[in-house]
């Protein structure tokens, strides 16, 4: 039987059949554009999954409490620390170093000469190995294998906030050698985005007065004093100002 004989013999079958070759033909259809719509739906999220981690860049970690498995039981976060005595020695140096340049002229001088970087040091393991609360998180940003910014997050602590609501950047700050990089940017959105993450609505945070170049960065992201300040005692009084954002609707406001 040649070639046109098996197309002849197919036609016959084809027209002795017309519903369940309709029905054939449909099935297939049906089963190859399911396919290509999951294939789709997948390749979709899978971009917006990387589109979203990228736009945090490539050099952030969220350092937290780390967990651990006895037999068949996963113990809860905390049970297994994972931030080390280098870790932390890095992130403290990193602070005191960006004091030292960022607050020369604001903070007296002999407070910043006896901050003990070891202290300093024990207390960011401390708040990362055993935070106050799950809400309590800690990023910093790398350059290659170096820590040269820092970000903390907690629920705000004044008593004219909302705990459940409203929620404090406590610390942000990048290495004076490594400034213009980015990292300030990438450290900050992350820092709204776990924010965001744990139900808070609105952020703020406490800038120095003086604090000119932190005063731009904040309000060039958005956002604003909210009229509140604070006086430390380091010596000799220092001020604070609030700055506030509503972070409620996904965008920086």
């Amino acid at each position: 039987m040649n070639a046109w004989e098996c197309l002849r013999s197919a036609v016959r079958a084809l027209r002795a059949n017309l519903l369940r070759s309709a029905l054939t033909m449909l099935g297939i259809v049906i089963g190859v554009a399911a396919v290509i719509a999951m294939v789709a739906v997948g390749s979709g999220a899978q971009t917006q999954v990387a589109d979203q981690i990228r736009s945090l860049g490539s050099n952030l970690l969220l350092v937290q409490p780390g967990s651990s498995r006895e037999g068949a039981v996963r113990l809860g976060a905390g049970s297994r620390q994972n931030l080390t005595e280098e870790d932390a020695a890095a992130i403290a140096a990193t602070q005191l170093r960006t004091w030292r340049a960022a607050c020369a002229d604001i903070l007296p001088e002999d407070a910043l000469d006896q901050i003990d970087e070891s202290a300093m040091a024990q207390q960011w393991r401390d708040s990362t190995v055993k935070p106050p609360s799950p809400r309590h998180r800690v990023l910093v940003a790398l350059d290659g294998a170096q820590v040269v910014g820092v970000a903390a997050t907690a629920p705000a602590g004044d008593l004219d906030s909302e705990s459940l609501l409203e929620g404090e950047l406590v610390t942000l700050l990048v290495d004076a050698t490594h400034g213009q990089a980015g990292h300030g940017s990438r450290l900050l959105a992350a820092a709204i985005e776990q924010l965001r993450g744990d139900g808070f609505q609105r952020a703020q945070t406490w800038v120095l007065q003086g604090d000119d170049h932190l005063v731009r960065f904040l309000t060039g992201a958005g956002w604003a004093p909210d009229g509140q300040s604070r006086e430390l005692d380091m010596g000799r009084p220092v001020q604070q100002r609030r700055f506030h954002t509503d972070i409620s609707d996904g965008e920086d406001a």
